[in-house]
């Protein structure tokens, strides 16, 4: 595998527009490889890139994750993720998996994302969308507020503990929720200064993307819910975007963790019901 996502990750950083070597750099720390630096473009041949892209789709099912990750890591290593990047990345994924379907459960900032990956526009097939709790109407406040949070540098614990203990609580993965600790493994990274929630506080400024854009360019399936007190979203804002969208009572913003049992049974449910 290495010396194929080597020829991967050196087409999309020098694809960057930047400096190639610190997003193949990204990359290759996503990988958990050790490689050598980016392959020249003049070594990068159509043909050279198509029989790694090959090889590539053949791997184990659990190793073309970390491909896609090191993917996006060189693509986005700059801060920004340019058309010409979002282009190479979807090809990859397209070609890692070109028959699997995905059904998609999207909890608030996730529901965005679910419906962006429904589109297609990233080249993953998606069978069908349950987003749960998405903000859609965003006041100016919000936006103060969502992009005070996203210029603060990430937090820093200084014991492992401390951190995994915050990354419960901000995620709502609780004990109740995820009793083993290897379901949260992706969710802290070490810093030099100790530990942080490996989320980018970037992602915050997200915060008020077209969510009619993204709802109606969905190509399967999508059912929007609420909990029955979730204070972010109205059931007539998730019906504008979705006729057949509904509440889960007994619950507020992390239904999903309120009442798993719920969300089990909505997905039973899908595509039926959906939008």
């Amino acid at each position: 595998m290495a010396g194929d996502a080597q020829l991967v990750l050196s087409l999309i950083a020098h694809a960057s527009q930047g400096d190639a070597g610190a997003a193949h750099a990204k990359g290759r720390a996503a990988l958990g490889i050790d490689l050598p630096g980016p392959v020249p473009v003049a070594e990068l041949s159509t043909a050279r890139l198509g029989e790694a892209l090959e090889r590539l789709r053949h791997l184990q099912p659990f190793q073309k994750p970390r491909v896609l990750k090191a993917c996006l890591e060189t693509a986005a290593a700059d801060g920004k993720f340019r058309l010409a990047e979002a282009e190479l990345v979807r090809a990859v994924a397209a070609t890692l998996e070109p028959d699997r379907s995905y059904r998609l459960i999207g909890h608030s900032l996730g529901a965005y994302v679910g419906l962006a990956l429904a589109s297609g526009w990233f080249g993953v097939s998606v069978a069908s969308v349950l987003g749960i709790g998405p903000k859609i109407d965003w006041t100016e406040a919000d936006f103060a507020a969502m992009a005070e949070l996203a210029r603060k540098p990430a937090r820093i614990f200084a014991g492992e503990a401390e951190a995994w203990a915050r990354y419960r609580k901000v995620s709502g993965l609780d004990e109740r929720v995820a009793a083993d600790s290897a379901l949260l493994e992706r969710g802290v990274t070490s810093n030099e200064g100790g530990f942080r929630l490996a989320t980018d506080p970037r992602t915050a400024y997200v915060a008020g993307a077209p969510f009619a854009t993204l709802a109606t360019s969905a190509r399967c399936p999508v059912l929007l819910v609420r909990g029955e007190s979730d204070p972010m979203v109205t059931l007539e804002q998730l019906r504008r975007h979705c006729g057949a969208a509904l509440e889960i009572p007994g619950t507020g913003h992390n239904a999903h963790v309120e009442s798993p049992a719920s969300i089990v049974a909505l997905c039973a449910r899908l595509p039926s019901e959906a939008r």
